[in-house]
């Protein structure tokens, strides 16, 4: 097992050395997109959850006509309903040149639709067209590098935001929810899916189905490049001026040269300054569907009722295409491979080794590993390293970056 990615970083030099060598679940994880392929089994429920025996019988499933799939847990005697809404659709679905698209995607669902977040979706949208049609011309002067016109057109685009601003009713979306007495209002973006979710009185559930299949059906876009370039400093924030944020993800590009694992969620700096609205738009028309996401209720609410709200609000939407496939394998690594990080920071290392899927049988007695090398104090690792010989600060490991494919047991 040849390790991939072995990362150290000191004071004056991060080093980032590299080794790659050759789990969790959740009552969501299990109506998920199927994983890569594996041997046939008899037993459709994975290794890794069957402590969950007396759990699974109580989840109830349904399929609405247009192929969403939503499961519910009842759980009476307490005063909530949380709510997870996950689209099989994430990072390693992205175009080259795209990076980024889904996480920014993620970023703009929040934004409204034609009904909520505006006071005239009509004059909004001509402004919104205004504004693609110069970011197709801010691209194109960046290819010939005409950095006078770029700095007019953005200028320009900066102009025409503010006008489309006007229309705007900001936050409304989380308002709606907030005087409702949502908690927990919030989204994430991972290699493989896109996540959103958010807990409610249980009196108030029928909201959720109503903005959700507005915002399935009818988002709108706005304020783009603005929250583009919020996405830009976040990047710039977590990775470019990170030493750890920069480590992480040099150990999975060095890992994963092939397979879209080694590409990062929030996206390559140089794609997301190209990266329009329309582009985001595309992505989203093509697989923000019903047939790609999974909806998990639980909490005080009846099943009967889920799906009849599911039905009325949801059912009608049209079905979207399937997520592209991922076709490009890891090759077998062969060498150790090493890469050093020169940064002002504290020494850090990280090694990885390339281990099944999450769904593969061995992933039970990997998820043990990790318990046993760095679950807490009294883990063989930091009492070693940490307590014992006192040369590290901390220790930790873990699986990743994804579920579905064969990916990396990290410490």
């Amino acid at each position: 097992m040849r390790p991939v990615l072995t990362v150290f970083w000191s004071k004056i030099n991060v080093r980032f050395f590299g080794h790659i060598g050759l789990v969790t679940a959740t009552i969501l994880s299990m109506a998920c997109a199927p994983s890569a392929p594996r041997p046939e089994s008899n037993n459709p429920i994975p290794p890794q959850i069957h402590g969950f025996d007396g759990l699974l019988p109580d989840v109830e499933k349904v399929v609405l006509e247009n192929g969403m799939r939503v499961l519910v847990l009842p759980r009476p005697g307490i005063p909530t309903v949380s709510f997870v809404m996950q689209y099989g659709i994430g990072g390693i679905h992205e175009r080259p040149g795209e990076t980024g698209v889904a996480h920014l995607l993620e970023h703009m669902l929040f934004k409204g639709s034609e009904a909520i977040g505006t006071t005239d979706v009509a004059a909004e949208r001509v402004l919104l067209d205004m504004i693609d049609e110069l970011h197709e011309d801010v691209v194109a002067a960046h290819e010939s590098g005409n950095l006078a016109e770029i700095e007019k057109l953005e200028d320009e685009i900066n102009r025409l935001e503010d006008q489309a601003r006007e229309f705007v009713v900001a936050n409304e979306f989380d308002r709606i929810l907030s005087q409702a007495g949502a908690r927990g209002l919030n989204a994430t973006t991972t290699s493989e899916s896109t996540i959103y979710f958010v807990e409610l009185p249980a009196n108030r559930a029928e909201l959720f189905f109503a903005l959700e299949a507005d915002r399935m059906a009818n988002p709108v876009f706005r304020e783009f490049y603005s929250e583009r370039d919020v996405v830009m400093e976040e990047r710039r924030m977590r990775v470019d001026a990170s030493p750890r944020g920069t480590l992480y993800e040099r150990h999975l590009s060095t890992a994963f040269r092939v397979h879209p694992y080694g590409q990062p969620v929030v996206g390559l700096m140089e794609d997301l300054r190209t990266l329009g609205r329309r582009d985001v738009e595309r992505y989203y028309q093509d697989y923000y569907g019903p047939n790609n996401a999974v909806l998990a209720v639980v909490g005080n609410v009846e099943a009967d009722d889920v799906t009849a709200w599911a039905r009325h609000y949801l059912g009608p939407i049209p079905e979207r295409l399937d997520p592209p496939s991922v076709e490009s394998l890891e090759p077998k690594q062969t060498e150790e491979r090493r890469v050093i990080i020169e940064w002002d920071a504290e020494p850090a290392l990280r090694i990885g080794w390339h281990v099944p899927e999450a769904t593969h049988d061995d992933a039970a007695a990997i998820a043990m590993l990790s318990v046993i090398l760095t679950g807490g104090r009294t883990s063989r690792l930091h009492r070693r390293l940490v307590t014992d010989e006192q040369i590290a600060a901390s220790v930790f490991s873990s699986t990743g970056p994804g579920n579905r494919f064969p990916q990396l047991f990290q410490v």
